[in-house]
């Protein structure tokens, strides 16, 4: 089916795409109708490049996901992948998804401290690692992580030269053994309401992890097959190492829901990337923003091109390109994908005004999206306004995790009570649904500590004896920066009743006020931000 056109989302809708079918199960399907197309192409450093066809990707999957499970891993596993934009990665992330564990791709060029951070804070039980990417040796920097994380049972690789202790995994795929197709273990629910992956944000002080459902997925990626105008006739050339929101979904995804051909190149080589496009015929050409410097000039002219950006460096005004030629992908901290196309903004994820009835609707996100928000946010009033990080507790997918010790852990794994990454508003819409107003900014330590200022903001503005508060960092001469609250009542608050209501919410310790200053008002701007600048004059003007 050719999808690039905006108005068919609720043609995929009705078609049980958006919303029903693992990432796999799309594998599947392209491969029974399309076995024998070229799929995917990718260059290996030493042999030339590789070619598969849908159905050796289904075939790969299927090993992958028979050899995982007979190692004793289970449904709901978290599996590391550390490998280029290759064949090898996509093998590894449809083999994942179709034995029902999760996938977190990390890009090759982390260092071994990181991996084994990440590996022993997620609770990581194997690691999938190629034995080079590029000049870089892959396998002996998963080898070194992979010892240094408690929870990593087995680490497996591709490849030639790999360290002792390192599974094989190209005989466990390759050949002409035949090979029952593999349904995968049983899922409760919806199958693609299931975590696929998690990925990482580095680029604030502090990571933080989000997950996705296979159907958030899904729905990340329509926007970018529609307004790129993306069909089956196409060949996407991309060096973008497939670990993060924006390259699964601006790339990955599109390739796997057009089934069109992919064109995957060194992401080692930026220089040679527009010849090697060319080369390979391709019409569409997916690069990080910028490298468009190294590469746009290069580029032929009809050529299309999706940037992907990291961060808001678009949405802080340094502005898309109106040039209908050009699509700019652009991830918020892995939290929120922005697409713009012709200098507009189309869409996020969850998709703007798209129901999972097909529907169109107001720019409101899904209920099951951040959660079964009918069930979970039963405690929030329609019309509230949140200023604070939305967070949504019940049965639904975890969306964004900041497990940043044991217990962080312990929640991430358990309990599905995640932070989205994203600021909002509770609106009445049918019932309670959040509108987005951008991303989470504000963190500051505490005594040593993390303090995301936005958390605190929405813990203390929930406080009954006030009627709104903010935080603030002052300088304690023994302690360092600590957090003072800021608040509005009829008369003064005494710190013990403060405490005690903190208590009763659960609020770590490291967000308990040292000082409360009464003011009139908190200063937001239009968005309800707290200006922190101006509220600290309050502070020192008394």
């Amino acid at each position: 089916m050719i999808l690039g056109d905006p108005q068919k989302w609720d043609a995929y809708a009705e078609e049980g795409i958006y919303g029903q079918l693992t990432l796999d199960e799309l594998l599947r399907r392209t491969a029974a109708a399309f076995g024998d197309d070229t799929a995917v192409v990718s260059a290996h450093a030493g042999k030339g490049a590789v070619e598969l066809t849908w159905s050796d990707l289904d075939v790969r999957a299927d090993r992958l996901a028979h050899f995982l499970l007979d190692l004793g891993l289970k449904q709901d596993d978290l599996v590391i992948v550390l490998a280029g934009a290759s064949s090898e990665a996509l093998v590894s992330l449809f083999g994942l998804t179709r034995a029902g564990m999760i996938a977190m791709p990390l890009t090759p060029a982390m260092g071994t401290p990181d991996i084994g951070d990440i590996a022993s804070r997620l609770g990581a039980k194997a690691i999938i690692t190629e034995a080079h990417t590029g000049p870089r040796a892959t396998a002996n920097t998963a080898a070194l992580a992979a010892f240094s994380a408690f929870d990593v049972r087995f680490l497996l690789g591709f490849g030639d030269d790999l360290p002792d202790g390192v599974i094989a995994l190209d005989s466990v795929i390759a050949g002409d053994l035949e090979c029952e197709a593999f349904k995968g273990p049983m899922r409760g629910g919806r199958a693609a309401d299931h975590v696929a992956l998690v990925t990482v944000d580095t680029t604030g002080n502090h990571r933080s992890f989000a997950a996705r459902n296979h159907g958030q997925l899904v729905a990340a990626a329509l926007p970018v097959v529609a307004y790129g105008r993306l069909d089956r006739d196409e060949t996407i050339a991309s060096a973008m190492v497939p670990c993060s929101l924006a390259s699964i979904a601006g790339v990955i995804l599109p390739w796997l829901l057009t089934r069109c051909r992919l064109l995957l190149l060194p992401s080692w080589d930026a220089e040679g990337l527009a010849a090697n496009a060319a080369s390979g015929g391709a019409t569409i050409v997916a690069l990080p923003g910028a490298l468009e410097n190294i590469a746009g000039e290069a580029l032929a002219a009809d050529m299309r091109v999706i940037r992907l950006w990291r961060g808001t460096v678009l949405v802080r005004g340094t502005g898309a390109s109106a040039d209908d030629k050009l699509l700019d992908v652009v991830s918020l901290g892995e939290a929120g994908l922005i697409v713009h196309a012709a200098g507009t903004v189309h869409n996020h994820i969850p998709l703007d005004g798209l129901r999972l009835g097909g529907t169109s609707g107001s720019s409101i996100l899904e209920p099951r999206v951040q959660g079964i928000l009918h069930k979970a946010g039963s405690a929030i009033a329609p019309g509230s306004m949140l200023r604070g990080p939305l967070a949504v507790r019940g049965p639904g997918t975890p969306v964004m995790a900041y497990p940043r010790d044991e217990a962080g852990k312990d929640d991430f794994s358990a309990n599905g009570f995640m932070q989205t990454g994203l600021r909002g508003e509770v609106v009445d819409a049918e019932g309670p649904g959040i509108q987005v107003l951008g991303a989470l900014h504000g963190e500051k330590t505490s005594s040593g500590l993390p303090v995301d200022l936005a958390m605190a903001d929405s813990a203390f503005a929930a406080l009954a004896s006030v009627s709104d508060a903010a935080a603030l960092m002052r300088e304690h001469p023994v302690l360092g920066g600590v957090v003072a609250m800021a608040y509005v009542s009829d008369g003064p608050v005494e710190m013990e009743t403060i405490e005690g209501e903190l208590d009763a919410l659960g609020c770590a310790a490291n967000l308990y006020p040292v000082e409360l200053v009464r003011v009139k008002a908190i200063p937001r701007d239009t968005a309800g931000n707290v200006l922190r600048g101006d509220l600290a004059a309050l502070r020192l003007a008394g």
